[in-house]
């Protein structure tokens, strides 16, 4: 019991190092908090599998076995990327055969807001439309943070610095034909808009 035991103890932690390791590296989308759970039992399982094909094939000691393990787990860790990405090709080609829509394994929320590029941002609240604030596009949290977006301030003689409403908003884009990304949160509560400053930059 005991042999079963230990390694279980002793990689017990490493599925959700596994986990960290790869949110950080590719921030997947892994969806709810049971769908988390999950990835970490599934990655502490192959973790355990591992420790047992080197322990009882190569016949390592326990020591020996449980360092390998770590250091091989970390190797295929890495690799996990760009197999998430060709899974998602092979999906998405199935899909496509089915007429069904791609997937993508990104947060929205990342997706919308991680390229900056100097874009400007509007914050409204929903459903009531009240102003929150506007500005710069600056960096926003991750997955260890409450959701948040650094908003940088405008210079002050921008055409669109003062709207606070959003049909005003809307009305001043549409009439200069500037394409917008919206953004909607409805369990924070919020709308934002966002659309590129160099589109409303005069040319000479």
């Amino acid at each position: 019991m005991n042999e079963l035991i230990q390694p279980i103890v002793a990689l017990g932690g490493m599925g959700y190092l596994n986990y960290i390791i790869y949110s950080r590296m590719d921030n997947p989308d892994f969806g709810s908090e049971t769908d988390k759970k999950f990835m970490i039992l599934f990655y502490s399982s192959m973790n355990y599998v591992l420790f047992l094909f080197l322990n009882q094939y190569y016949e390592l000691e326990f020591v020996k076995a449980i360092i390998f393990t770590v250091i091989i787990s970390f190797l295929i860790t890495l690799l996990f990327p760009i197999l998430s990405r060709i899974s998602y090709k092979v999906t998405n080609y199935i899909r496509s055969l089915l007429n069904l829509g791609g997937l993508e394994n990104t947060k929205l929320k990342d997706s919308f807001l991680e390229d900056v590029n100097n874009d400007v941002v509007f914050i409204f609240s929903i459903p009531e439309e009240r102003f929150i604030g506007s500005g710069y596009k600056g960096g926003n949290s991750k997955d260890y943070e409450d959701f948040s977006l650094n908003v940088l301030s405008f210079y002050g003689n921008e055409e669109f610095c003062r709207y606070a409403h959003e049909d005003t908003l809307m009305f001043f884009l549409e009439d200069k034909k500037i394409k917008a990304d919206i953004y909607i949160n409805f369990d924070k509560k919020i709308k934002i808009i966002s659309f590129p400053s160099a589109a409303v930059e005069p040319h000479s």
